[in-house]
């Protein structure tokens, strides 16, 4: 998606440039997610990768030749020294601000749920680190088409926090989808590897931290059951999913991806008005609106007999 972000912008402040001589830059917006998700196996523990030095040493190497390979597809985009540097001083902040993100997550455990003098503070520190983890990857691909398309120092600017607000809402409605277990599988969905990881983990998720504020004691222990439990039955994993919304968690969550969603919706529409600003504008839909949030939809449908 974010290739998708940087290219609309692109086209939104007149670039003419054909699709083919518009490739090292798209997989530049790419690219500087790659290192950080290979490192994030690892602080997350996808697939019990802790347990497997091999597996750490292989993903260690690779993230560093990724990052290496970003830098190089850097220094050979057709631009200027000086739109070059500022690209290069942007990512440079973006891999310390995203992993700033990780390491604020990594810190947010069941345990360390007494720490929040209230559900405000709680809910101002989790959309902060998740601005930092997601919100300022989305930022930089933004920035990069509106560099690239050579738009004026404010109209940059304007763009990357359209696109933080795009790239935050997104990972907190994937923490939300990640809760997401079919009730009927017609083999359509296909639950990603580390589904229900962050529970799995301890993580503090909001869609946890709900739960364990304002659910009733069988809602709770669902969600404990499952801590450190990676070969939990389906059955298990199902009532820890209803649990988020039976608990109201999942209602509360999809009115803060709404106001998400708006937000950027209303940034995209002070845009210059084109086609490809109405396509960025539909790209908000994936805020709110994804096959994970879907099988959310149908255990929240099913709870009222629907």
């Amino acid at each position: 998606m974010r290739p998708t972000v940087s290219y609309l912008l692109y086209r939104i402040y007149g670039g003419q440039e054909p699709i083919d001589r518009l490739t090292p830059f798209l997989a530049l917006s790419e690219l500087n997610n790659y290192y950080c998700y290979l490192d994030n196996w690892i602080l997350d523990d996808k697939e019990g990768i802790k347990g497997d030095i091999d597996k750490i040493r292989g993903v260690t190497i690779a993230s560093a030749v990724l990052r290496e390979l970003t830098q190089s597809v850097l220094e050979g985009l057709d631009i200027s020294e000086e739109e070059r540097r500022r690209i290069s001083l942007r990512l440079a902040e973006t891999t310390t601000r995203s992993y700033e993100g990780q390491f604020r997550d990594l810190s947010m455990t069941f345990d360390s749920i007494g720490s929040y003098p209230s559900e405000e503070d709680y809910v101002k520190a989790y959309v902060e680190k998740s601005r930092l983890q997601s919100g300022f990857l989305y930022g930089l691909s933004g920035e990069i088409g509106t560099v690239c398309a050579r738009a004026g120092e404010l109209e940059i600017e304007r763009v990357r926090k359209i696109c933080e607000t795009l790239g935050t809402g997104i990972h907190i409605s994937n923490d939300l989808g990640d809760f997401s277990v079919f009730i009927e599988d017609d083999g359509s969905f296909k639950p990603s590897q580390d589904q229900l990881a962050d529970l799995i983990n301890g993580r503090l998720t909001f869609p946890a931290y709900y739960t364990l504020k304002h659910g009733d004691e069988k809602e709770k222990k669902a969600l404990f059951d499952l801590i450190g439990r990676r070969e939990a039955t389906r059955e298990e994993r199902l009532r820890a999913s209803q649990s988020i919304v039976s608990s109201g968690a999942y209602d509360t969550i999809r009115g803060l991806l709404n106001d998400f969603y708006h937000e950027f919706k209303r940034g995209v529409h002070r845009l210059p008005v084109c086609a490809e600003r109405d396509a960025l504008s539909s790209v908000g839909e994936t805020i709110r609106y994804n096959k994970y949030l879907r099988g959310l939809q149908k255990l929240n449908r099913a709870r009222f007999g629907e």
